[in-house]
């Protein structure tokens, strides 16, 4: 991986007491292709004598870089402000210039204001940032005359630099304490990530120092359209090895992409949550079922009233006469028009599953018991409806005592109807979009994508 640094010149810059500055010690045992040295007004007299300091080392060691000279006419190096805001726009348009890079930050040199700027900046995920410290050599307080002392000798100290001899030790240090609040924050991410919170996964990235452009936000805001059933089709503009939407059908796909999010509410334990939201979904299955096994039309028992559909009983009755009459028994009142709901569903397929004009086509199930499973969502959606008003939230063991079904039972009979309905453009590999994009998610913040998910 190419390295870059990005340094401030201080007074132990570029050799002092005979031994490496800071900056030239990590040159020396990092080797980075380019390096960035920030100078104050005072420092920048001393240009040319850090070039050469540069230079003479790298030509040792047999090493090229590039060496790129920031100046600043500053006068009061105590502005922390001044400094956030001016390295801040540095990193920037270095990550801008070498997004693949690893940016090598010493936080050894300069002021003290300069190296708490730094450190502070090094906990920011939304760079590939590694923090190094430079120990004197003396393993203490150096005491040596610094190099802006007015008899300091810079030809002789880089002539008896002892860093140049083979045995010399390394004495970079990369501080736990950074790697450790980095490592923090991106957990932090990581477990927002896995817990389908992407609107909070968002502010947080943001608020960690990536901007609306990144390809990090890009992912996240992607993911948050999609979780909210909008069809998120900017992120193709990505150049991104992946299928984001493998599923071309469109009803195929509104189904199942609808079916993520209730597997997303499945693995969190939201079965209140979940329960709510079943109800539209079985609604659509069973309507397509109807078509698929039967031939039986949405448009022959039902009317569109404004923005949704009703049933209709004067269609039922001139369509389905026997339908009409067991409708009209099932309920005290008889049946009238009203919104199309699991129940009615449900008894309209058994009318029909158990209808001799209609028994060859009950081959096309290929003895799957699907008219279990409309049973079974009858069942969990009376369960819910009977607790919809009080004020308590569903448990998965509370749900399982009341209709014999949990929620993962739900979810498979969800997935085995989609499947059935739409077996020639159904996609098994849909399932893990989620995840797959959590992870190039993670890859870009540079966490592992191999670690062990909590």
């Amino acid at each position: 991986m190419k390295r870059i640094l990005f340094t401030c010149v201080g007074a132990s810059d570029p050799v002092r007491g005979d031994f490496d500055g800071p900056m030239l010690h990590i040159i020396r045992h990092y080797r980075p292709e380019t390096v960035y040295f920030y100078m104050s007004k005072e420092m920048s007299k001393r240009k040319d004598e850090i070039l050469l300091a540069i230079n003479t080392v790298t030509g040792n060691i047999g090493h090229e870089i590039e060496s790129i000279p920031l100046g600043s006419d500053k006068v009061d190096v105590s502005d922390f402000d001044a400094f956030n805001h001016e390295f801040e726009g540095y990193f920037k348009d270095i990550k801008e210039k070498h997004s693949d890079a690893e940016l090598l930050v010493n936080i050894s040199s300069g002021t003290p204001q300069m190296l708490i700027t730094l450190a502070l900046l090094s906990q920011d995920i939304s760079f590939n940032i590694k923090a190094i410290q430079v120990s004197s050599p003396a393993k203490a307080s150096n005491t040596s005359k610094t190099t802006t002392s007015k008899d300091y000798d810079f030809q002789e100290a880089l002539d008896n630099n002892f860093d140049d001899l083979e045995e010399s030790e390394n004495r970079c240090v990369e501080p736990k304490f950074i790697e450790l609040k980095r490592s923090l924050a991106k957990e932090q991410l990581r477990a927002l990530l896995y817990d389908y919170n992407y609107d909070g996964c968002e502010k947080f990235a943001l608020a960690q120092g990536f901007t609306k452009d990144s390809r990090v936000i890009k992912l996240i805001s992607h993911l948050s359209e999609r979780q909210n059933l909008k069809n998120s089709v900017e992120i193709q503009k990505e150049i991104i090895d992946y299928d984001f939407y493998p599923i071309k059908d469109s009803e195929c796909k509104r189904v199942t992409e609808y079916m993520l999010i209730l597997m997303q509410l499945q693995k969190m334990g939201k079965v209140t949550e979940l329960l709510i939201r079943l109800n539209p979904l079985v609604i659509r299955l069973q309507i397509s079922f109807l078509e698929n096994v039967f031939n039986i039309k949405k448009d022959s028992i039902a009317s569109k009233k404004k923005d949704r559909y009703i049933f209709d009983t004067k269609k039922i009755e001139n369509n389905y006469k026997e339908l009409g009459e067991r409708l009209n028994k099932k309920y005290r009142d008889g049946f009238r028009d009203s919104d199309i709901s699991v129940n009615v569903m449900k008894e309209i397929i058994n009318f029909f599953a158990n209808n001799k004009k209609y028994a060859g086509n009950l081959k096309k199930l290929n003895h799957i018991d699907y008219f279990e499973m409309f049973n079974r969502f009858d069942d969990v959606n009376e369960y819910r409806n009977k607790v919809a008003h009080s004020l308590i939230a569903i448990t998965e063991e509370e749900l399982k005592k009341a209709t014999n079904t949990g929620t993962a039972d739900i979810i498979r009979n969800i997935k085995k109807i989609i499947t059935f309905i739409h077996k020639n453009t159904y996609q098994e590999k849909i399932l893990d979009v989620y995840d797959d994009v959590n992870e190039m998610i993670l890859e870009n913040i540079n966490i592992s994508a191999t670690q062990e998910l909590p």
